[in-house]
């Protein structure tokens, strides 16, 4: 009914942030904008001004608002650019960890950062598959670090994004 124009005004929870695709829609109020993420508050401001009306948020934070909070709205304020939201965003919250349960903050044990280290982490990966597929290299100096990798890798399930 939004989308087809019966109803002027749709409120909801953070939900709207999926599936939503209503030309039509030009304004949108975040209320508490301080309790959201950066790249959440991107993906809501992308729910509007899909049409060619031009359109207007409005992010409400309430105090008291964290040092971290302010730095992500100020952000916000600053850019619309989805790829500087996200590196923003990853330098503001941390990687996380990528075998845990923690979705942000650094890692216990960081030898990286995903953000800069792209040139190493690819480098890793390709002397981690050499080492793998060497049958020289099992029997030799790296027999332990294989055994090692194996073992992690019988317990995890890996997930490859992007080839």
């Amino acid at each position: 009914q939004f989308r087809d124009g019966e109803i002027d005004i749709l409120m909801a929870t953070t939900v709207i942030e999926v599936g939503i695709d209503n030309p039509n829609a030009t304004i949108m109020v975040i209320e508490h904008a301080e309790r959201f993420g950066l790249a959440q508050l991107h993906q809501l401001r992308g729910r509007i001004g899909r049409g060619t009306k031009r359109s207007t948020l409005v992010a409400i934070a309430h105090a008291p608002v964290s040092e971290m909070a302010q730095k992500r709205l100020d952000f916000f304020v600053q850019t619309t650019d989805g790829f500087e939201i996200a590196e923003a965003d990853l330098s503001l919250r941390g990687p996380g960890e990528i075998f845990g349960t923690r979705q942000s903050g650094l890692p216990q044990l960081q030898a990286t950062r995903i953000s800069t280290d792209q040139d190493l982490l690819v480098f890793a990966r390709e002397l981690v598959t050499r080492i793998l597929t060497d049958t020289e290299a099992s029997k030799g100096e790296y027999k332990d670090l294989i055994t090692y990798l194996d073992r992690k890798s019988a317990s995890a399930t890996l997930v490859q994004a992007g080839g």
